[in-house]
């Protein structure tokens, strides 16, 4: 299966959605997956291995085509050997002589029969949850690329697919209304980012303030070829569960298509055209995309019906909208074209990209936050991106005072040093 077009992750998307949807034991969900991605890169075995919670040992969540007592008795730590070393680096491993290789352990000649093998990080966000193994194309050829590329895409959805099978579990057990609320914030804080990247060039801030009705905000950080960073922020139309659970097949959306575009109108257009495929009138996203150029000197945006990110020159402490056209919202249209422009950066440049929970936070007297706030408070500040972030939220919560929070706050700050 090739990854060049939206039609084959369309493919994998239909087959792992399928399996989430009919079973509702996590275990068969991730013995079903291990068996679906045995098929998909036509091999001999897969096994799905993941890090206990206290972060130092593995076990075997689930495997196809290895004896039950290999996979009940399967303990492994961190560092230690292939899957071990995937785990602690996070890194994918591509092995074309198993049992030349310096990191094999050979635990038992009779049951293990290994030629070539493949294995990818399982990540959440930027943590490694497991290993994905993959071993003895049946064809009897060695691994290529290509098919580490789509063991990587299957990864990405199925730490998604399992996540989603464990909450659905605990929404069994939970009161509706209370588990609503819980499991969607656990979505939302699972899913983001907890650490941004350093970067020569560029400083970042972020914030996720939660209101008591989750909706579906995200933003990420995500690294692309030749040290460009591409930072994405957006809105998914709706609150609770369904908006948690969509916002994070959205993100992972752009997870892998970053790995296959790498403009800002190509990701926006292959990720549009994917949620496209699966459209409802209760679904749309809005979002916000930028590339940032390794020198610090360029930054590219597109945008999908989302409110324009604004600019802080420092210099002149001028504060006006990134010059970029708005777009379509995304998954409404698949087809449709999305425009990216270019902007040059000097030093001490700052961009402050946002969801409407900002300029939409209510006062006691009614009265919104609105855009011409958000940019005084942009045009007093001087100085790193984490000051900035704080000053906003700051502001923001001594103008709706005592008034309940009714969205989410988020907004990324970017800043060229």
């Amino acid at each position: 299966m090739s990854l060049g077009d939206s039609l084959a992750v369309e493919t994998i998307l239909k087959d792992i959605s399928d399996i989430v949807r009919s079973l509702d034991d996590v275990q068969l969900v991730m013995d079903e997956l291990v068996r679906m991605t045995t098929t998909m890169l036509g091999v001999g075995n897969c096994s799905l291995v993941l890090i206990e919670p206290d972060g130092q040992e593995m076990r075997m969540g689930a495997a196809y085509g290895l004896s039950p007592d290999i996979v009940r008795n399967y303990r492994q730590k961190v560092g230690e050997g292939i899957t071990g070393w995937v785990a602690k680096t996070g890194q994918p491993l591509l092995i074309e002589d198993v049992e030349n290789h310096p990191l094999f352990q050979r635990k038992s000649s009779t049951r293990y029969n290994n030629k070539s093998l493949l294995s990818v990080p399982l990540l959440r966000g930027r943590r490694v949850v497991g290993v994905m193994n993959v071993n003895n194309k049946n064809d009897g050829t060695v691994f290529s690329r290509s098919d580490e590329l789509l063991l990587s895409v299957l990864a990405n959805f199925i730490v998604i697919a399992i996540e989603k099978s464990l909450l659905r579990e605990r929404l069994r057990d939970q009161e509706r209304y209370e588990a609503d609320l819980r499991v969607a914030r656990q979505i939302q804080e699972r899913i983001l980012p907890t650490d941004l990247p350093a970067r020569e060039k560029w400083e970042f801030a972020a914030r996720n303030v939660p209101a008591h009705a989750v909706a579906g905000d995200f933003f990420d950080l995500i690294p692309l070829p030749g040290g460009r960073t591409c930072v994405v922020l957006g809105d998914v139309c709706g609150k609770g569960v369904p908006a948690a659970l969509y916002m994070a097949r959205v993100l992972s959306y752009f997870r892998v298509v970053t790995q296959l575009r790498d403009t800002p109108d190509g990701i926006m257009s292959f990720v549009n055209d994917l949620l496209a495929a699966e459209w409802s009138e209760r679904t749309f996203v809005t979002a916000t995309l930028c590339v940032l150029s390794p020198e610090g000197d360029r930054i590219s945006f597109c945008s999908a019906g989302h409110p324009v990110p604004y600019r802080l020159r420092e210099g002149s402490g001028e504060v006006h909208p990134a010059p970029l056209e708005h777009g379509l919202p995304l998954g409404i249209e698949a087809g449709v074209p999305f425009q990216a422009s270019e902007v040059e950066v000097a030093a001490g440049d700052t961009f402050v990209l946002y969801t409407d929970g900002i300029t939409e936070a209510k006062g006691p007297d009614g009265g919104l936050f609105r855009e011409e706030r958000l940019c005084d408070v942009m045009h007093a500040h001087c100085g790193p991106a984490e000051q900035l972030a704080q000053s906003i939220v700051t502001a923001v919560q001594k103008f709706t005072a005592t008034e309940p929070q009714s969205d989410d706050i988020t907004f990324v700050v970017v800043r060229r040093t």
